[in-house]
């Protein structure tokens, strides 16, 4: 194909045409282009088609400018289009990111809320020494100034939840405010001052009408602390300063508590990283059970000195030990019911069928065979067992009931914590061929593992034999 004529070469040639050629020929463009953007030219058209020979070639050129030109159109409409794509996989890139950060926002703040079962060590948020000590961390506190921060933390949450009208027990315990989401302010009783009504989407915790609530919080704990002074040396912890910044972290714990209330996705990812924190706290405590369970075990088989303690973090993992789930796990509207069956099983007295809280359901991993749960209660049992017998506290501390209704476990499992083939019941293994599973190791013999494979086996507690 001969190269496109430029727009100047058209010019030049159209003037080189006789006058009658170019009238005819802007009557020909004229008559082709009022009907569609689309259009072209039949050189035998053109009133001098038998005579315009020099017309006819520019026709033929002018109409190959006009293909090239569409061409290219063509190809810039199809970039355009490329981009818009882009940009759109790029928005929703980036609405898939924000989703995330907002899951991790919520599960820190539970974290930041959760109450420690032990010590934990804090790390990076540790306060210089020559701070004062209501900015400190409570592991840098002393006793005695964890036991006064502890007491002025329950004196300004009682007095801001009392100001705002806030009751747990009443209005399905919603917390009061205001904000873009949503208001609820409950009703004073009658005859009492109107209660205050946090803004919680101001852009500071103590600004505008927020800073009524903060000042009116301290200003009564300082009054009250009047009648009950604390001992000489102390005053500091009664600054305005001070409990302000005891009272922040109990305002923000407010402030997450409306927000979940009045946004339904939050409040989703609030109540599912809540339940995952419950079901992992107490997977970690009977953890520790079970260590010291194995442990146990291990010297009543007889298993050497040396090898007792590579045995029992061999036996155990986290993700090997069951889920207990109680009474706030459970959907609310089968709650009435779990708990009627949980009253069935015949191990709760009556006492502990009046208290919904008073157990825990004990749920298998879906995988696990039952020989080797046999073997996990077990531990659990020796480590009760012991306790009874060698009691390291003074005082009665009931044990609470856990219950096994036959319902699994479809608790994940992480790379690295495969079980070992025989502790894998052989129906599942054939359902589920893509189950990942490890032999078992130096610490385990052939014969433990044979003996593990048996629910009436000498590492199962004979109690457990009918259970």
């Amino acid at each position: 194909m001969p190269p496109a004529t430029s727009p100047n070469q058209l010019g030049k040639a159209i003037e080189k045409l006789p006058q009658p050629a170019r009238l005819a020929l802007a009557k020909a463009i004229l008559a082709a282009g009022s009907g569609s953007d689309a259009w072209s030219i039949e050189p035998d058209s053109l009133p001098c088609a038998g005579e315009c020979g020099e017309l006819q070639e520019t026709v033929g050129e002018l109409q190959q400018t006009i293909s090239d030109l569409n061409l290219t159109i063509d190809a810039l409409n199809e970039a355009v289009a490329s981009v818009t794509r882009k940009a759109n996989e790029t928005t929703r890139e980036l609405g898939v990111a924000n989703e995330r950060i907002a899951e991790l926002e919520a599960a820190q703040a539970l974290l930041k809320d959760a109450k420690p079962s032990r010590q934990k060590r804090v790390r990076g948020n540790q306060a210089p020494e020559s701070a004062p000590a209501a900015k400190k961390a409570k592991s840098q506190l002393t006793k005695e100034e964890a036991v006064i921060r502890d007491k002025l933390q329950k004196r300004l949450k009682a007095t801001v939840h009392r100001l705002i009208g806030f009751d747990k027990n009443q209005h399905d315990g919603k917390m009061p405010g205001k904000s873009t989401l949503g208001e609820f302010a409950p009703s004073s009783p009658d005859g009492a001052e109107a209660y205050m009504l946090p803004d919680w989407s101001a852009a500071s915790w103590c600004e505008g009408s927020n800073f009524d609530v903060v000042d009116q919080t301290i200003t009564v704990v300082q009054e009250e602390s009047k009648k009950s002074p604390l001992k000489e040396g102390e005053e500091a912890w009664l600054t305005h300063d001070s409990l302000k910044s005891i009272l922040h972290p109990i305002w923000n714990a407010m402030k997450r508590q409306f927000e979940a209330e009045h946004d339904s996705h939050k409040k989703a990812r609030m109540e599912k990283w809540a339940l995952e924190g419950r079901l992992s706290e107490r997977r970690n405590t009977r953890y520790s059970w079970m260590i010291k369970g194995a442990t146990l075990q291990a010297h009543a088989q007889e298993v050497p000195e040396e090898d007792v303690e590579g045995f029992a973090v061999s036996i155990v993992d986290e993700f090997w030990v069951g889920e207990e789930w109680g009474w706030e796990d459970q959907d609310e509207d089968k709650r009435a019911s779990w708990w009627e069956e949980m009253g069935k099983s015949g191990e709760l007295s009556a006492a502990q069928k009046r208290d919904c809280k008073s157990a825990f359901e004990l749920r298998r991993p879906e995988w696990m065979s039952d020989a080797f749960w046999m073997v996990c209660k077990s531990f659990v049992y020796l480590k009760e067992e012991d306790e009874i017998n060698n009691p390291v506290r003074k005082g009665k501390h009931p044990i609470t009931a856990r219950i096994d209704l036959g319902n699994k476990s479809n608790l994940k499992i992480s790379v690295g914590h495969e079980p070992y083939a025989f502790m894998v019941d052989a129906t599942y293994l054939l359902g589920n061929p893509g189950f990942k599973i490890r032999d078992r190791p130096e610490t385990i013999s052939d014969r433990m593992a044979n003996d593990m494979s048996d629910v009436r086996g000498p590492w199962v507690h004979p109690s457990l034999y009918d259970s």
